[in-house]
């Protein structure tokens, strides 16, 4: 089990946006459990495993189906030989706009995150139970991935085009996906540097601006960029950052892209690579 669920801020923010726009609120079994402050709010529920989120606002935010609109918490999902224990159910009551002793609204907070381009939003699984509000971090990249005692093996991935195919050894959760389907999955520098390399030949070769990720090394740590058509000029904005981990490794695209692996048979020389980092050495000793 992870420690915190993990958001994207931009999903968050919409959705408290609604709470903190409405004139009324209905009051919800969230609120009432939490003997929480009556106003906007957002309500959390699911199982330790995986979250939503939906705002307390009336008139409801529903899409053309009648669906209420909800965020969902990106997070692993074990595949079918995968271990998979029973969770128990959460229920959380985060109001936006009380606050209590020194702390900013949460409304405040995630509009301020958003303009100095934070990216992700973890709430804290281990915090009293129906109070959430005062465990929300705010950050620029995620560093959980996958969940305590997970292994990682060697394996070929894929980013689908359409065009050229971005083939790229890394290592890749054993046993676990995102929500999506998707590997989640860690490049050494080396891999991440044909990555920069290669998205850039690709986005040469006549994609429509936005169509693919533009990547920038920041000193050691790897910018993602969308790129953005006005019409008069081509802008990018910031939607992930990716710091090395411990051993070194970047989760390039972890949770929003949609790795798939094509080979689990790598070349000879990126398996000596790859079996002499520090972590596949741990893997090996155990």
């Amino acid at each position: 089990m992870n420690d915190h669920w993990w958001f994207r801020l931009e999903d968050v923010l919409r959705l408290a946006s609604h709470a903190d726009g409405c004139a009324e609120h209905r009051v919800t079994r969230a609120q009432v459990t939490a003997f929480g402050p009556d106003g906007p709010a957002l309500i959390l529920t699911g199982t330790d495993d995986h979250a939503v989120l939906t705002s307390n606002g009336v008139p409801g935010w529903y899409d053309r189906t009648g669906t209420e609109h909800t965020v969902h918490a990106r997070t692993w999902r074990p595949t079918a030989d995968a271990a998979n224990p029973t969770s128990r159910r959460v229920l959380g009551y985060l109001p936006t706009r009380h606050t209590s002793g020194d702390q900013r609204p949460l409304i405040d907070m995630l509009r301020a995150a958003s303009w100095l381009e934070q990216h992700w939003v973890a709430l804290d699984r281990n915090a009293p139970p129906l109070r959430f509000a005062d465990a929300v971090r705010i950050t620029d990249h995620r560093t959980e991935l996958v969940p305590a005692g997970a292994r990682w093996r060697p394996a070929v991935v894929e980013y689908p085009t359409g065009l050229l195919p971005l083939r790229y050894p890394a290592l890749v959760a054993d046993r676990y996906t995102t929500d999506q389907g998707s590997a989640i999955a860690r490049f050494d520098r080396d891999a991440v540097t044909a990555m920069i390399a290669g998205f850039s030949t690709v986005v040469r070769a006549g994609l429509m601006p936005g169509e693919l990720p533009v990547l920038r090394l920041d000193g050691d740590v790897l910018v993602l960029l969308e790129e953005t058509d006005e019409g008069t000029q081509v802008g990018y904005v910031e939607v992930d950052r990716c710091h090395p981990d411990r051993d070194g490794l970047y989760a390039v695209g972890a949770y929003l892209w949609r790795w798939q692996v094509v080979d689990a048979r790598l070349p000879l020389r990126t398996q000596v690579r790859l079996r002499i980092t520090p972590h596949v050495a741990r893997l090996r000793r155990r």
